[in-house]
């Protein structure tokens, strides 16, 4: 499961919810502090591909990115 919360970015959870890992490295956000942060960015939306489970596409305030991995390791 992923989620996206917009003041600290996308995270997985292969427990159910009980822990959650950041799925971040790769974003950079130009207007946080250190912007290679594993948290603190501004993802607004997830989406999964339809066919390819670990494609995840994500939506900052400016631009669009594709995870190809994000199921399995977190890494772009």
């Amino acid at each position: 499961m992923f989620i996206a919360i917009s003041a600290a970015g996308a995270f997985r959870t292969e427990d159910g919810g009980a822990s959650w890992t950041p799925i971040n490295k790769g974003l950079r956000s130009a207007q946080i502090p250190d912007e290679d942060a594993k948290v603190g960015h501004c993802v607004h939306r997830i989406a999964m591909h339809a066919s390819n489970p670990n494609r995840l596409y994500m939506q900052k305030h400016w631009d669009v990115m594709r995870r190809t991995t994000a199921a399995t390791t977190g890494t772009k």
